[in-house]
């Protein structure tokens, strides 16, 4: 682990905001302050979304017409996820992700993952309904959560700080607060995010003896893999990092909500579909 690294876990508590979705169960490892204000939380995630917002557009992946008025980038499912916020020496985010639970059984159906074009593809569309329903039944086997990462937006002033590997190593320290996670993400070729996820614990989907493959896919103009993770099961090297993350994160705030109708932002009507499912978008060189 670099010198880096450990100094930005050292500090993490003080920098690390966790928003949890309405009616989720806080486990007890995350229970320490669990802050119950429903306009801070909005507010927080309000800051998400403009953070989203300005870097999704400098790294061309929307245009600035595909944003709120004020800058937000909202997506459709926000108000059903757990967010990570890494924050800046001023209390405004400079980095985020977005978990997204699913109950088990879970299918290409259910996910976002419909919407890539490999799910469009002749070729490709039942290995990957197959390679999913297969970490599906294990996630419910062996009682893991199944989950989908999105929404991983670094600041241009912090792409050369450890915030964008700390947030998918959060996710990791997540999950097994939340008992063990099966995770799929979509991953940009651009940055070499992928490349780093890979480096990370992620890997491609595979079923039947087969590897999905990366993709072009035409919303992102960029090209994109889908990868799994184990939240049990990080790289080697990153192990140990995950553990003192989970320590950490313990001590960060925890905002909640108590219903779903507290949680939806107040937005402009009608509301758009957006299929934000790019976990790499504007994440670290």
């Amino acid at each position: 682990m670099s010198s880096l690294l450990e100094r930005a876990i050292e500090s993490l508590d003080q920098r690390l905001g966790v928003v949890a979705p309405p009616e989720a169960s806080i486990p007890r490892g995350l229970s320490c302050q669990v802050v119950n204000n429903e306009a801070t939380r909005a507010s927080l995630l309000c800051d998400v979304r403009r953070l989203r917002g300005r870097v999704y557009v400098a790294d061309g992946a929307f245009q600035p017409d595909q944003l709120w008025q004020d800058e937000r980038r909202y997506s459709s499912d926000d108000h059903r996820s757990w967010h990570l916020i890494m924050n800046a020496a001023d209390g405004k985010p400079e980095g985020c992700i977005r978990v997204l639970p699913h109950e088990a059984p879970v299918g290409l159906q259910d996910l976002r993952a419909q919407h890539t074009p490999l799910a469009r593809d002749y070729q490709w569309r039942e290995p990957l309904k197959q390679a999913i329903a297969a970490d599906s039944r294990q996630a419910e086997r062996q009682r893991l959560q199944y989950a989908e990462v999105g929404g991983w937006a670094v600041s241009e002033t912090a792409r050369r700080s450890p915030v964008g590997i700390l947030l998918i190593l959060a996710v990791y320290a997540l999950g097994e607060h939340l008992g063990g996670s099966i995770v799929i993400a979509t991953a940009t070729a651009r940055n070499a995010s992928a490349t780093i996820l890979r480096r990370l614990g992620g890997a491609p989907l595979e079923y039947g003896g087969r590897t999905l493959p990366s993709y072009r896919d035409p919303q992102y103009r960029c090209d994109m893999e889908l990868l799994r993770f184990d939240t049990r099961r990080p790289a080697a090297r990153y192990a140990e990092a995950v553990r003192r993350i989970g320590e950490q994160m313990q001590f960060s705030p925890v905002f909640e909500a108590s219903t779903l109708e507290q949680h939806v932002p107040d937005l402009p009507v009608p509301i758009p579909v957006v299929h934000d499912s790019s976990i790499a978008v504007g994440a670290p060189a």
